[in-house]
């Protein structure tokens, strides 16, 4: 693959990126540690994040990728 064909190929995956809110539970005075790489809302042990995917089901993993990492951190 050439610099041209790799160039394309990375603008037509981030053209067609989405936008998903992902919900999850969350300890009740859970805060993200470290790099936090979504936007994130707080609230009654609810933790919303801003995600942009391909589709749903890659967003619910990047998600469940991060939780995990946080927990490794506690």
């Amino acid at each position: 693959m050439n610099a041209k064909e790799l160039t394309d190929q990375i603008i037509a995956n981030a053209k067609s990126m989405q936008h998903f809110v992902v919900e999850r539970q969350v300890p009740q005075n859970w805060m993200p540690q470290g790099y936090v790489p979504y936007d994130i809302k707080i609230s009654k042990g609810k933790a919303s994040f801003d995600v942009y995917a391909q589709n749903k089901e890659q967003a619910e993993e990047m998600i469940d990728d991060y939780l995990r990492e946080q927990s490794e951190h506690e």
